[in-house]
């Protein structure tokens, strides 16, 4: 097993552990989705600003929202035709 794969495959452990656990707190995938966005507003702010390094980590950690919104949708069958929209990635 390569480096990577196994970095991979952790993380992916992990990430199972975190919607697993949004899933059974029943939050609505779409609040994961525009807390996602209102997270990239905040970095793209920082990034107006100069803070480059702030927004990296800022951007980093919003996408984790955009990892999990997908599979909390998935998870607790809340995936609609009418999410497209919203957001692309509940569909894949």
């Amino acid at each position: 097993m390569t480096f990577t794969r196994a970095i991979g495959l952790g993380s992916n452990k992990i990430i199972r552990l975190i919607v697993h656990a949004l899933a059974l707190s029943k939050i609505h995938p779409n609040v994961l989705t525009f807390l996602g966005l209102v997270i990239n507003m905040a970095a793209a702010a920082l990034l107006a600003v100069g803070r480059f390094r702030l927004a990296g980590a800022v951007i980093i950690g919003a996408g984790l929202f955009d990892m999990v919104d997908g599979r909390v949708a998935r998870e607790t069958i809340r995936v609609s035709q009418s999410v497209g929209g919203f957001d692309s990635g509940l569909h894949s």
